[in-house]
Parts: structure tokens; sequence; C-alpha cells
């Protein structure tokens, strides 16, 4: 398979909505940052967790259904959200956004997906969105991608779904099934995913679709291509106090807290630092933040540890994510299921080798810097 085929699938498939935008995009972003979870069917397919799909499509719909301003996702879709003209999952997003409106929005709602904390006033409605999502994954875009080129349905893309029971991060990943990849299509989009993602590719024609269905709509003003691309790009942060963080190395024994990439001792004054930088990979999980010399974090900058220096600082990592687990237990396991993909089995070792392979992925296959301090 070569990229013009991938182009005229963005180009010349048939679309009344975005979702085939979204499912592009959620198939980019489990190749280039799913590894852990990425298994092989017996015919030769390339499998993830369907529940993959069902959250990435969470954090690109949520902003735009929670937007101040009416932003339609399908064509004649209005705000008078009339039957049949109305994008199918905008529904049941809307009574969660309304639940968490006063609560911290979409922030909050993820943090409470990933630490399996959803409200039990919303846990039916969470459970609707969350098979809603898997239903139209599976039966609209996932169908038709590739139906023009080869003139098949589920030529590119299938499924095993089962019911999902849980409204969690685990649940998602456990409970929706696997979805499987033309073995061709999956060593292109590992190959030039990343660039596709970004301008003149998935989320600018994502952005030029939305824009151009606006000047349709009556009632509402047209919506500036730029200001979709703003809410198609925005990241979700899971929320952080920094200084809570810095509050639990205080507290220790200060022979334990040492600067993750040198070993040498910290003082008082010292950096926290997103080990895999928040600029390339939008992601504030505990894990995540480790202690630093502040001219070590400087020299770091935006440059991905290596292999060889995350293996070499591996008793420090973990010694700082062991103050983690003591202090917020389940809720640091859960973030470094959804970050890393595993668990905290064989002394957190599973966890080191997961991260070591993200950073050889982002160095190696996406070109990144890497960093080992002089």
């Amino acid at each position: 398979m070569n990229t013009q085929i991938l182009t005229a699938i963005l180009s010349k498939d048939s679309k009344d909505s975005t979702y085939k935008y979204a499912l592009l995009r959620a198939m980019v972003q489990c190749v280039t940052d799913q590894n852990p979870h990425k298994g092989k069917a017996e015919n030769g397919w390339i499998s993830y967790p369907f529940g993959l799909l069902v959250y990435y499509w969470i954090l690109y719909y949520y902003p735009i259904f929670s937007s101040d301003i009416f932003i339609p996702q399908k064509n004649g879709e209005s705000p008078k959200l009339k039957q049949g003209n109305t994008i199918a999952i905008r529904r049941e997003f809307n009574t969660v956004i309304k639940f968490y409106l006063d609560k911290g929005g979409l922030p909050q709602f993820r943090f409470d997906l990933i630490h399996g904390g959803i409200p039990e006033p919303i846990h039916r409605d969470v459970i609707l969105l969350l098979r809603k999502l898997q239903q139209k994954i599976k039966n609209m875009p996932m169908k038709h991608l590739g139906f023009y080129e080869f003139g098949k349905h589920y030529s590119l893309v299938n499924f095993n779904t089962e019911t999902i029971k849980t409204p969690s991060y685990y649940g998602l990943i456990q409970e929706a099934g696997q979805f499987y990849i033309l073995p061709e299509l999956h060593h292109l989009l590992d190959e030039i995913g990343p660039l596709i993602i970004g301008q003149d590719s998935i989320i600018d024609g994502w952005a030029e679709f939305t824009s151009q269905a606006s000047l349709r709509v009556e009632g509402i003003d047209p919506i500036p291509k730029e200001k979709i691309l703003t809410v198609l790009t925005k990241a979700v942060q899971v929320p952080r106090d920094i200084t809570q963080v810095k509050k639990i190395l205080r507290g220790t024994d200060s022979d334990k807290i040492r600067c993750i990439w040198t070993g040498v001792r910290l003082s008082n004054k010292y950096h926290i630092d997103h080990a895999v930088p928040f600029s390339l990979w939008q992601n504030n999980n505990l894990w995540n933040l480790v202690p630093v010399k502040s001219s070590i974090n400087l020299s770091k900058s935006d440059r991905i540890p290596s292999p060889k220096l995350i293996n070499e600082s591996s008793d420090r990592i973990k010694e700082v994510w062991k103050l983690y687990a003591g202090k917020f237990g389940k809720q640091f396991e859960q973030e470094i299921y959804e970050g890393l993909g595993t668990g905290l089995d064989n002394n957190m070792d599973d966890a080191i080798h997961a991260l070591m392979n993200k950073s050889e992925y982002l160095i190696e296959k996406r070109g990144f810097q890497k960093f080992e301090p002089k």
C-alpha cells in the first residue's frame, strides 16, 4: 500500500460527517502511542483494544460539543438538533457534558475515567455514551473506510467487539473487544502517521469539513477554519497539582531523592520534569513527573531521555514511583496503565521497559532529539 491510496481515502471516500477523520486520527494514535496494547490476529492483521478508539473519540468530540458556539459535525446539522440531521453521538455526549459543566469539564471527566471514579448519578449515562461510540465507530466509518478504492466494506479495518459494562479506561481496554488493521495500512500509518495527522491532512480535512458545514446552517455565523483547528488540537490535561507532588518528595528521606537523570542529591530547589516532554506528548500523569536538578532540566528541554539513560536511571525512577504508589495507591497504577499500557508487575520493570520502548520510538521513528546528560 502506498501513500496515494491513503490520500485517496482521505479525499475521495464519501463523507456526510466527521466520523472518518476521527477514526483515522484515532487509528494513527493507536499505532504511534499504544505499542504495549498491540497484538496480531491469526490472519495476520494487527490488533488493538477497541476501547482505545472510544477513548480517543471522547477526547476529540467533547470539546466540539461543549463549545460555546454550535459546531456542526454532520451536513445539515443545526442547533435545533432535528432528528435525522443531527450527528448520532451528540445527544449522549450532551448528557455527560451537562453533568460535568460545573465540575471541571472534560479534564475532570477524563480524570474520572482513568481512575474508575465516574460518579454514580452519571454512571449509566456514561456507559450509554461509551456503547454508542462503539456502535457508531464499527457501523459507520470503519465499515466504509477504503470502500471507494477497494469496493468492499471493512476492507482496511475490522472488529470483534464485546459489551462495555464498566465506565472506566480500564473497562474500555478490557471489555470493548478488539479492532484489526490491515498489515499494509498499519505499516503505512507507523511510517507516516504523525505526518498525516497535522496540517493538509486528517485534522485539516476535519476542520475544512466543519467550516463548510457551518456555512449551510441557519442561525449561526460561519466558523473560521482556524477556530476549529484550535478546538481540535487543544490538549486535555489530567488535573495535577505540582505542589502536591513536591510536598510528597520533601516529606521523604532526603537521601532517597536524587536527580533522576544524574543521581546527584537534590537540595530544596529542584524542578519537576516531564520525563516525556509535555510539548511532545500531553501527559501530566504522576509517572511522567520526576525530580531533577534545575540545570539538568534546562539542559534537557524538549529532548527525549534515551533508552540507555532510562535504563541507567531505572532504580531512581522506581524509587520515586514507589513513593507515588504509596501515596496515591490505585490512582498511580491506573495512570501507569493509561500512559504506558502496563501495570506495576515484576518490581515495576515492565513499566520501565514500556517507557524505554516509548523513548526508542520517539527518537528512532519520530526523529526527536535524544537527551543524555554530559
